[in-house]
């Protein structure tokens, strides 16, 4: 059996950056063999998932992607970094560019464009709509 992580990446108080931990939320109970995580600060989890010595990792984000509100891309590491880098989340980046060096995992990551990232909101209705399909694709992800 592939040994994979999945973690959300994002503040459940920032509107739609909340939505990693969301999916990861609905996916507790619902799938096996996995490792879920979720932070705001998932540099955290580095020793964890190291030491899991993944063959997959699937990180779930919402960044700017220049799509309309709900969109959802797969990005592979090299977009990925990039993605985050325009948007000016360099400690997002830095962790993929640790996951990067120091496992031999297959890195994926689910973005979904944002709508609102505004303090003290919680998901708009575009996100909680993205969130099933998000779900879905992840347990697809997770079946290969």
């Amino acid at each position: 059996m592939e040994r994979v992580v999945v973690c959300g990446i994002g503040d459940i108080y920032r509107g739609d950056d909340g939505i990693g931990p969301e999916v990861v939320e609905r996916l507790r109970g619902r799938v096996r063999d996995a490792l879920l995580l979720s932070s705001h600060n998932p540099g955290m989890f580095l020793n964890r998932i190291r030491e899991y010595r993944p063959e997959r990792i699937i990180l779930i984000t919402a960044s700017d992607h220049k799509r309309a509100p709900g969109a959802v891309e797969i990005l592979n590491t090299t977009e990925c970094k990039k993605m985050l880098e325009e948007n000016r989340l360099t400690q997002r980046a830095m962790f993929v560019g640790y996951l990067e060096r120091s496992t031999d995992a297959e890195i994926i990551t689910v973005n979904m464009q944002p709508e609102s990232l505004r303090n003290g909101h919680v998901l708009s209705p575009v996100a909680r709509n993205a969130v099933i399909g998000i779900t879905e694709r992840v347990r697809d992800l997770l079946m290969q």
